[in-house]
């Protein structure tokens, strides 16, 4: 095992150790404060469209826009409306939810950060060792169905985990961890042969003199915890990727739509503008506000599934009522820093 391995994984291990780290906790945490972000969205959605109700009032009784005009704005506030005690009614129930899960009642859990904002998204360091998938659940007990075997069975256990970077240079899966999934590239010919034991079975079988069924059996079910665990990393990089891009994406297209509407609202004052054109801005601003609440979700999440792909957060710890305010994640495996996006 690499010397590396030991100082990652205690250094994870400190890192999440003030904070419940186990999956039914992050998701709950999340839900909650992407509600949080809903709600706070809901609220100024709704500031938003009583400005633009008063604006077309004041038209109204100028004799520059009709009362149908007003009666449409009139709708758009209603459905503004409707959705702050929905969301609020929402939030309360995921608490609920998160202090069932941590064995409280409901009025000792509180959230802290306002939403989704408050959490950091550390970067993915490059280099990460392939051996941090011995701390899966799923290869650990694999491991240990091979240990109670035979000699054979402890060399076959070390020779089939391929000793490989999982990340490369930016943080985003390794080229030889891609070929892994999808050989395509002129890269798979160096993976192949480091990664030859895990994928030519006849062969491995051959070389340790395995014959019982059990042995083999036991042998497969650990080259496909090694497999899954893989393909776990492999998937989660590339979403942590993809958001990341997709967040990016959002953030600019919000800005966009915010620099609309405020021209609008000035040239809907002045008259300049027909009603039409300023309810296709208010609802191009409203959407534009919840996919980048949405997308950011997604990104944490994807977060939360590189770091449990790894092998961490599986095991419970006693969890205090409130949640942690900052999510620790891969990059403070080395540093014990975190670079927020």
């Amino acid at each position: 095992m690499p010397p590396t391995v030991p100082r990652w994984r205690a250094n994870t291990t400190a890192t999440w150790s003030n904070c419940p780290s186990s999956p039914p906790w992050s998701t709950p945490n999340l839900e909650i404060r992407a509600t949080q972000d809903r709600l706070r969205i809901a609220n100024e959605n709704l500031r938003v469209a009583t400005r633009v109700r008063e604006i077309i009032n004041q038209r109204v009784e100028a004799g520059t826009s009709t009362r149908l005009d007003l009666v449409q704005q009139d709708f758009v506030v209603a459905q503004q409306r409707v959705l702050v005690p929905r969301l609020a009614r929402l939030l309360r129930e995921n608490a609920a939810s998160l202090a069932t899960l941590l064995g409280v009642t409901p009025n000792l859990v509180s959230v802290r950060g306002g939403g989704l904002g408050g959490i950091a998204i550390p970067r993915v360091s490059p280099g990460l060792p392939s051996e941090l998938l011995q701390q899966r659940p799923d290869i650990r007990e694999a491991e240990a169905r091979l240990a109670a075997g035979s000699a054979n069975l402890a060399s076959a256990k070390v020779a089939m985990l391929p000793s490989i970077q999982l990340t490369g240079e930016r943080g985003y899966e390794s080229e030889i961890l891609k070929t892994l999934i999808a050989p395509q590239s002129i890269y798979y010919n160096v993976a192949a042969s480091i990664t030859q034991p895990i994928f030519d079975m006849p062969r491995l079988l051959s070389q340790l003199g395995l014959q019982r069924a059990t042995e083999r059996e036991l042998l497969e079910r650990y080259r496909h915890a090694i497999l899954s665990g893989l393909v776990d990393v492999e998937r989660a990089l590339i979403a942590v990727r993809e958001t990341a891009r997709e967040e990016q994406a959002a953030r600019q297209a919000l800005d966009v739509a915010r620099r609309g509407y405020e021209l609008s609202e000035d040239q809907l004052s002045a008259g300049n503008i027909d009603l039409t054109t300023m309810l296709n801005i208010q609802r191009s601003l409203f959407e534009a506000q919840d996919a980048l609440m949405q997308v950011r979700l997604s990104r944490l999440r994807a977060a939360v599934a590189l770091y449990q792909a790894l092998g961490g957060g599986w095991k419970s710890e006693p969890a205090p009522p409130a949640a942690a305010t900052r999510l620790p994640f891969v990059r403070r495996m080395t540093s014990g820093s975190a670079a927020r996006r």
